[in-house]
């Protein structure tokens, strides 16, 4: 199986819109080094990022996730190794676990070109990790986030929970001093950040 196969047949609510093509795309244009990818699932957004590192033979992903720690819909560790291993990705993706909340994992500052958050989003997570992670960013640094949609606020699981909206956080003025933020209205939504 090949690696655009495998995409079409996660489950993931960005492939409706194929969103596999920006991630693939965003890599291919900014050639990174250095992409961080916090929340796997199946991983749909890591191997977009990873076929596009493969391609440019160039980038190293470190994919951190919560795996059997999280008690909702998760990553299997071991299932997304052997996918891996089976694209010969290994020297392109490391599998870390770890809370993206409280990283057990130290960043060099401007040592990141391309990070992407999708941890069950909510506005209070994305407010705290957009500001630690500011500094962390390369100068022309990228942080990608799923949500940033009213619709993608008004989801079940949100309203249930009470959970913060995502979207005012493009308006919020200090994260306007750090990024210009370009959201993509397609379910479930993307947030590009660029850093400023």
């Amino acid at each position: 199986m090949q690696i655009d196969k495998f995409l079409d047949e996660i489950n993931s609510s960005y492939s409706d819109h194929n969103y596999s093509s920006l991630f693939y795309y965003l890599v291919l244009n900014k050639k990174p080094k250095s992409i961080v990818e916090m929340g796997i699932l199946e991983g749909y957004s890591l191997f977009s990022f990873a076929k596009a590192c493969r391609d440019i033979g160039d980038g190293k992903i470190l994919a951190i996730d919560l795996f059997d720690d999280y008690p909702y819909n998760r990553a299997d560790f071991d299932k997304l190794n052997e996918y891996i291993k089976k694209f010969n990705l290994e020297n392109i993706v490391t599998l870390h676990k770890g809370d993206a909340m409280n990283l057990n994992v130290e960043f060099h500052d401007e040592s990141i070109d391309i990070m992407h958050i999708d941890i069950s989003n909510t506005g209070d997570k994305l407010n705290h990790l957009l500001k630690k992670y500011h500094r962390k960013l390369t100068l022309d640094g990228l942080l990608i986030f799923e949500g940033g949609s009213e619709e993608r606020d008004n989801i079940e699981w949100m309203k249930k929970y009470n959970c913060e909206p995502i979207s005012p956080i493009i308006n919020n003025e200090e994260l306007k001093t750090m990024y210009n933020f370009f959201v993509i209205n397609n379910y479930p939504s993307i947030t590009l950040c660029f850093k400023k």
